[in-house]
């Protein structure tokens, strides 16, 4: 991870951290006082403190583990390591659906020829809102273009990802997002979150308008 994206990172974890202490403090702050008025510590109030720690303790945990999920945050300048991801993604899946805005990413030569062969080998799906030069050239030796802003819908979508290994047990999905001056890449696989069916049940759907069409 380069050090923008952990600072992006560790900086939402510092201030999700703070929120939770805060939380707990609140708690301590009503139950200390408290136990002035007992000459023996009720069950219950200890029953709270245990509980309220434990609690603490995991959702601590499950915050620095969000933080290890598989998630490249780039900035928007980088647009070279953002580039080297995508060829590095597409490169390690064998069969690869493309959801994309124009493919402008793709103008690099090394991305470009990866994707070429891909196309030549019947491994790559291309969804566009309209055909392009670059979706032309690929789907002239092999790709499987589907155009689905001729309906008149989602001419611009907001979605960007692509799937490698469609179609299998082990696709996996890259869904691609703006935060700022950052842009967050988070992976997921099939079968570990909505996202990953989400963006397969898409990409279906898209293709079979396609095909009736």
């Amino acid at each position: 991870m380069n050090f923008h994206a952990m600072r992006v990172v560790w900086g939402r974890l510092a201030i999700r951290l703070f929120a939770l202490l805060a939380s707990y403090a609140s708690i301590l702050g009503v139950i200390i006082p408290a136990l002035d008025k007992y000459d023996e510590v009720p069950t219950w109030m200890v029953a709270t403190l245990i509980g309220s720690a434990m609690l603490f303790i995991s959702f601590v945990a499950l915050e620095i583990a969000s933080c290890r999920l598989p998630r490249k945050v780039y900035s928007k300048r980088d647009q070279d390591s953002i580039k080297n991801y995508m060829h590095d993604w597409i490169k390690h899946g064998r069969r690869v659906a493309i959801w994309s805005r124009d493919m402008s990413w793709a103008n690099q030569p090394e991305i470009l020829e990866l994707l070429k062969q891909k196309a030549k080998g019947g491994n790559l799906i291309l969804c566009l809102p309209k055909l392009n030069a670059c979706a032309k050239s690929l789907t002239e030796i092999g790709a499987e273009t589907v155009i689905y802003g001729n309906a008149k819908v989602l001419k611009d979508p907001a979605s960007r990802f692509t799937i490698i290994n469609y179609g299998t047990v082990g696709s996996r999905v890259a869904v691609g997002r703006s935060e700022g001056n950052s842009h967050v890449i988070d992976e997921f696989s099939a079968g570990n979150h909505p996202a990953f069916h989400l963006a397969d049940d898409l990409v279906s759907l898209a293709r079979q308008l396609a095909s009736k069409s």
